[in-house]
């Protein structure tokens, strides 16, 4: 198994920001290894533990507050449990 250094040198970050930038690619025409399908990336440092939710009922209007009296760039909207 490779370790992260050999990851690094590897992959620059121009192998995934031009990717799709210059032509149209359809997520049906990119092909993966067998290698590649058990790479993961870590997106925890990025994400959101414990993000504002609302119920699929809420108002739009509502919504749009939370947006932008607290300043929020996403809002999760998750399903009313029937009770």
């Amino acid at each position: 198994m490779a370790n992260s250094y050999d990851i690094l040198r590897q992959f620059s970050a121009d192998d995934f920001a031009k990717k799709g930038l210059t032509e149209r690619v359809k997520i049906e025409d990119v092909q993966l290894t067998e290698e590649e399908m058990g790479m993961y990336i870590d997106l925890h440092p990025f994400t959101n533990a414990s993000p504002y939710t609302v119920v699929e009922t809420m108002s739009l209007a509502k919504a749009l507050i939370l947006f932008r009296e607290v300043g929020l760039r996403h809002l999760l909207v998750i399903p009313k449990i029937p009770g």
